[in-house]
């Protein structure tokens, strides 16, 4: 975002800046539903994570993060760091 706007294509950084909102938005949506999922299970959710990305095959993680998005979105400080520790695995 910064790039373009930078390089003076405002109007890209602006749809850029509409999809990072829709995509926290969503972001949180699921991060609310596995949560209330995990507790309807008693389960921990974070815990949960490292075991489910490993059984459906998630895609191996890659950095730079986007910190603040992702607290926005409902993540917390435990998660953001087991995120960034798998990105430099």
């Amino acid at each position: 975002r910064a790039k373009l706007a930078q390089a003076g294509d405002e109007q890209a950084a602006a749809i850029l800046d509409i999809i990072l909102r829709d995509e926290v938005g969503h972001v949180a949506l699921g991060n609310t539903w596995y949560r209330w999922l995990c507790d309807q299970q008693q389960l921990d959710a974070i815990a949960l994570y490292p075991e489910l990305a490993e059984d459906y095959r998630a895609p191996r993680l890659r950095g730079p993060f986007n910190i603040p998005a992702r607290l926005a979105a409902g993540f917390h400080a435990e998660e953001i760091d087991y995120l960034q520790r798998q990105a430099q695995s």
